[in-house]
């Protein structure tokens, strides 16, 4: 089973449902505590910025201005400030803005807060917050090689590469651009996981896709047996708390029917918008599922 046409039919629907983002430039909200900062990408001149707006820091600084797309960079804000990793070209370097004015350099010493993470295009990365900045995976791809490397980011300008591999698998290009194939033969499916997406196998049945920010992933599950998908569909928002908003009867490109469930709820406390697509066939039953921070809109849509 490939999930890629299943996929386009809930996340069209998501699309209609959420907010829309304008063609001219597009916002990733992130939070630390109660300060957001807002990353906005003008594709048009592939700049990216970063700006914040509160009693006790304002300001707006510059990321780069050679960033090709907004699934080029990953970013989460973190006490010592917003941290971005981000692609230019062949490249993937990162950033870390001071928290008080943006600046780039340590005050005292005269560090750099940026650096390069190493060759290749970004593939995904995920970040962990430190009070001093951030501990980052990241995976790019250099040819048809996958590259892993791993960092330490600091407001002290001594970042420290802890590991790079330099063949971390090979890199198997899906249907939509800068997309990786994933196929599971012992689930029975195969799909395409979007550029920014780092995918893992929660356990034997599931498989979760993390996104490029905090508060972002899909999770595709699979089990043995034909379950009736509106029983499947209910318990399952139910057990994340979600409220359901919208429920569907959709017909698959294949001919086969589904349930479509869209609704909100929470993530760290914060509103989310959840969509799931359940489905099944003689003898197994599917559900995929979306849950994004509200803040984000369908930013993160046309990935997929």
């Amino acid at each position: 089973m490939h999930f890629r046409n299943a996929l386009m039919v809930a996340l069209c629907c998501l699309l209609i449902a959420s907010v829309a983002l304008s063609a001219h430039a597009q916002p990733l909200p992130i939070t630390h505590n109660s300060y957001t900062y807002t990353l906005n990408f003008e594709p048009e001149n592939r700049r990216l910025n970063c700006s914040v707006n509160a009693p006790d820091r304002n300001w707006k600084a510059n990321v780069s201005n050679q960033v090709g797309a907004f699934r080029d960079f990953a970013a989460i804000a973190t006490a010592a400030g917003p941290v971005v990793v981000y692609s230019e070209g062949n490249q993937t370097l990162f950033v870390l803005m001071h928290f008080r004015a943006g600046s780039t350099t340590v005050e005292r010493s005269g560090a750099s807060l940026r650096g390069s993470i190493g060759a290749g295009w970004l593939l995904n990365c995920m970040m962990q917050k430190e009070e001093y900045g951030a501990k980052v995976v990241c995976q790019t791809v250099v040819g048809s090689t996958i590259h892993e490397y791993k960092w330490d980011i600091n407001m002290w300008g001594t970042h420290e590469l802890i590991e790079h591999n330099t063949n971390a698998g090979t890199y198997t290009a899906g249907s939509a651009p800068k997309s990786q194939t994933y196929t599971n033969n012992d689930l029975k499916f195969s799909t395409d996981v979007p550029k920014g997406f780092r995918h893992a196998l929660n356990d034997e049945n599931t498989l979760a896709m993390y996104g490029p920010t905090d508060g972002v992933f899909m999770t595709l599950f699979s089990d043995a047996g034909a379950t009736p998908i509106a029983e499947l569909g209910e318990a399952y928002m139910q057990e994340l708390g979600v409220t359901v908003s919208h429920r569907s009867n959709e017909t698959l490109p294949d001919g086969r029917p589904a349930l479509l469930l869209m609704g909100n709820g929470t993530i760290n406390e914060e509103p989310s918008l959840h969509v799931a697509l359940i489905f099944s066939s003689e003898t197994r039953t599917y559900v995929f599922s979306y849950t994004g921070r509200a803040s984000i809109g369908d930013a993160y849509m046309p990935a997929f």
